[in-house]
């Protein structure tokens, strides 16, 4: 089997034609890898990354509250809320509003009982952990107040969501519970430009064969889109697959211009020198006068 960078880009065109058998696919070859892996996945609760300290400086403009309302898209094991209560600037509200929102199960199990962090704060905090397939279904089901908060936050989540359309789509939906003052905070995985990462690029057309693979349509794939070979955490001799898209800049502008919002704020941290993760800080865009 041969590893190729950016194989698909070969294949496909610029058009957005992705249909749901594909979108199924992918989909449900990113929940197999979450559920070989996730009860292994960023197992200790105190972990954070790099950007989320340089986005600590943006968090100090939200409007002046006694509270602060945080929802958490793809939330994992919840440590985001852990790294609030430890490093909010202390000007900023003490109140803290979380609700943490992702489809794995054995990534949400991991955030039960995470309240070491509360001890000493000068924060206190409410979490609420929700299990929602992000693709099949939507945040609508909660009940949720739409324009109800000031940090809405998606971490390494879009870049596994399958096709322009479905990823614009969600976005917009997870921009209307962003409050009127508030923030919008992304990231994309820029896993070419990481050569470590770039050669774990496969073919898919090596696997369409396999079960768990059929009805994924290599033509109706979209530039940017990869199958990236996964061996951590699992065991030895053993690999699963990922489905992730490599974003350019103008696309993520795009994506949040349709939703509504502009990026106030851009920048490339998290893996030392590798540089791993794209942020992007936005807000509701303000209407002309």
């Amino acid at each position: 089997m041969t590893n190729h960078r950016v194989p698909i880009n070969l294949l496909i065109s610029n058009k957005h034609i992705m249909t749901p058998k594909t979108i199924q696919t992918l989909s449900r070859l990113n929940q197999r890898f979450y559920k070989l892996s996730g009860s292994k996945w960023n197992p200790k609760p105190n972990y954070y990354w790099e950007g989320w300290v340089e986005l600590l400086k943006y968090l100090e403009y939200l409007e002046p509250k006694k509270s602060i309302r945080v929802l958490d898209i793809g939330c994992g094991n919840g440590r985001f809320a852990n790294f609030l209560m430890e490093y909010l600037p202390v000007d900023v509200p003490k109140q803290i509003e979380y609700i943490g929102v992702d489809f794995s199960r054995p990534m949400l199990n991991q955030s039960i009982n995470q309240t070491s962090f509360e001890d000493g704060s000068i924060h206190k905090i409410t979490r609420k952990f929700e299990q929602v397939d992000l693709i099949e279904a939507s945040i609508d089901s909660l009940g949720l107040d739409f324009d109800s908060f000031d940090l809405v936050v998606a971490f390494g989540l879009i870049h596994h969501i399958p096709s322009h359309t479905l990823r614009s789509q969600l976005v917009d939906n997870w921009a209307k519970y962003l409050g009127k003052n508030g923030l919008f905070v992304m990231t994309t995985w820029q896993y070419l430009d990481v050569p470590r990462l770039a050669k774990h690029c496969l073919d898919p057309a090596d696997f369409v064969t396999q079960a768990i693979y059929q009805g994924l349509e290599i033509e109706k794939l979209e530039k940017g889109d990869n199958l990236l070979k996964w061996v951590k955490y699992m065991p030895e001799g053993q690999y699963t697959l990922r489905y992730s898209h490599y974003f350019e800049d103008q696309e993520i502008e795009d994506i949040l211009k349709g939703a509504g919002l502009q990026a106030i704020a851009s920048y490339r941290m998290d893996g030392g020198k590798e540089i791993r993760n794209r942020y992007w800080v936005a807000n509701k865009m303000r209407a002309q006068v």
